[in-house]
């Protein structure tokens, strides 16, 4: 009998595919602890549930990095961040669920929302964020997939998480914590936002438009649903109708802001957001019906050549989150007090222009 030939035991081969499978899954929990944009997300929802089952927590923000330049220290009112990193609908919209079974004394939830989230869905642009999305999830939604989404939730929970760098970063990383930092990166402020760019003009236009690369691979992302799941606009529209419907039914006040953007960051996307108009104006419209307050930020001029108050073409730095946060404040008028009550609810109201200075 040659060597080729040769037949091993069945339990060789057992054992064989058992270590590969235990190696996979052990790199695999590996990158979930030790990766920030995945440890992170994970790490905030139980204490912030923990919060807000004290009860002395009023609001809560929901909505992606985005959302990070709302501060709740300049609104007057304790908060707590559930931004998670994600702008898509549908997570947040589990999320929210969430969040409301633990909630005690609850009065107000922002989320931060403009068109072009008609047109996200991390099922099919981002899948393994979709499957991160379901780990941190799982001790509170079990087996319950987000918008019929079974084939990310079976991967996310049963299934190694492949990683498209082989493990390296996570890797790296175990390396580096027994080593020393593997650089002197540049400290991030406590906000979570990028420190105050440049002074000078030239510098701050430069450096937004060196940043705008993720701008690209969102639009490809969304491309690439249109070809695979043409049916993400509606989905969506439906998903922040339901959000609206569930917050207001729990007499919250809710205020869906929309952050304010370069105009860089809005010559890029205009052709999506004109196709995602018609599915965003039904969704307004009833949560507008429903007593949801609606800000567009987006839509200010004054933000819009502000660059020095931006981190990259779409994302406030910390300079940009203080004058957000109070301009934000001041549009909200009346529903919140200067003792930090608020309303539960707000009426329909007409939108209005503000400075950025």
């Amino acid at each position: 009998m040659t060597e080729s030939s040769r037949r091993y035991p069945a339990w060789r081969y057992g054992l064989a595919a058992l270590l590969s499978i235990g190696l996979i899954v052990g790199l695999n929990t590996l990158s979930l602890r030790v990766l920030p944009e995945v440890a992170d997300e994970a790490r905030f929802l139980a204490p912030g549930l923990r919060r807000l089952e004290q009860g002395d927590i009023l609001a809560v923000n929901f909505g992606g990095s985005v959302g990070k330049a709302l501060l709740f220290s300049e609104l007057g009112i304790a908060g707590v961040d559930f931004a998670a990193n994600s702008r898509d609908l549908l997570e947040n919209e589990a999320l929210m669920e969430v969040m409301l079974t633990r909630a005690r004394g609850l009065r107000l939830v922002f989320l931060a929302v403009d068109p072009m989230n008609m047109l996200l869905d991390n099922a099919w642009s981002e899948p393994q964020r979709r499957r991160q999305y379901y780990r941190m999830l799982a001790p509170y939604r079990g087996w319950r997939p987000i918008g019929g989404d079974w084939s990310n939730l079976i991967q996310g929970r049963l299934l190694p998480l492949a990683r498209h760098d082989r493990w390296s970063r996570p890797l790296a990383a175990v390396v580096a914590s027994r080593t020393g930092p593997a650089s002197a990166e540049q400290p991030v402020e406590p906000s979570g936002l990028e420190p105050e760019p440049p002074a000078d003009l030239a510098d701050s236009v430069d450096r937004l438009r060196a940043g705008g690369g993720f701008i690209q691979s969102m639009l490809s992302g969304i491309d690439h649903m249109r070809y695979f799941e043409y049916r993400t606009p509606e989905r969506n529209e439906a998903a922040l109708i339901r959000f609206c419907r569930t917050v207001t039914a729990h007499d919250l006040g809710l205020v869906l802001y929309a952050t304010p953007v370069t105009d860089l960051y809005l010559r890029e996307t205009s052709d999506y957001v004109q196709r995602a108009m018609p599915y965003w104006n039904n969704a307004i419209r009833q949560c507008t019906a429903m007593g949801a307050r609606v800000l567009r930020f987006d839509a200010n001029t004054a933000y819009q050549h502000a660059y020095r108050l931006f981190a990259d073409p779409v994302h406030l730095n910390t300079a940009g989150a203080l004058i957000f946060s109070r301009d934000l404040a001041r549009r909200l008028g009346p529903g919140i007090t200067a003792a930090g009550a608020i309303m539960p609810r707000f009426e329909p109201w007409e939108e209005r222009q503000v400075d950025a200075d």
